[in-house]
């Protein structure tokens, strides 16, 4: 809550249990619900949309490659459909994505709603691991 500073406001909303730690921290509002589930910003108690959207949403795994990147493509999909509803024109976005063929399609069609658009691996990510980051600024809407 310091970098967002006194106006700034953090929100998270995790379908899993959230620690109760953060939501004593001031300008940090945390949420046990379904993303998909909110139909408006005020039932999160806010009426504007964010500066900044971060996913780190992933489906549940079951070992079986082909099903597991078309679970983490639907959930992709939907994350990026939640964008004109939550992200403010001018926003930034970050989204953990497992990579495969249809992702990188897929990918490819969202860069024009950005100004810039990236991929990031992070060091400490594993080598064998798929899993990469999305880095979207300045949302077109």
């Amino acid at each position: 809550s310091k970098v967002i500073g006194d106006e700034g406001l953090v929100v998270g909303i995790d379908i899993q249990e959230v620690n109760k730690k953060l939501s004593g921290i001031k300008n940090v509002r945390i949420y046990q619900k379904d993303i998909f589930d909110i139909t408006d910003l005020a039932q999160i108690g806010v009426s504007e949309q964010f500066d900044v959207v971060l996913s780190d949403m992933a489906p549940s795994t079951t070992g079986m490659q082909s099903l597991d990147q078309i679970r983490s493509l639907n959930l992709v999909e939907s994350v990026f459909g939640l964008l004109p509803k939550f992200l403010r024109p001018g926003g930034n976005f970050v989204i953990k994505v497992f990579d495969s063929q249809n992702a990188q399609n897929y990918l490819k069609e969202q860069k024009n709603r950005f100004n810039e658009f990236q991929y990031l691996k992070p060091k400490s990510t594993r080598s064998v691991s798929k899993e990469f980051f999305v880095i979207g600024k300045h949302f077109k809407a």
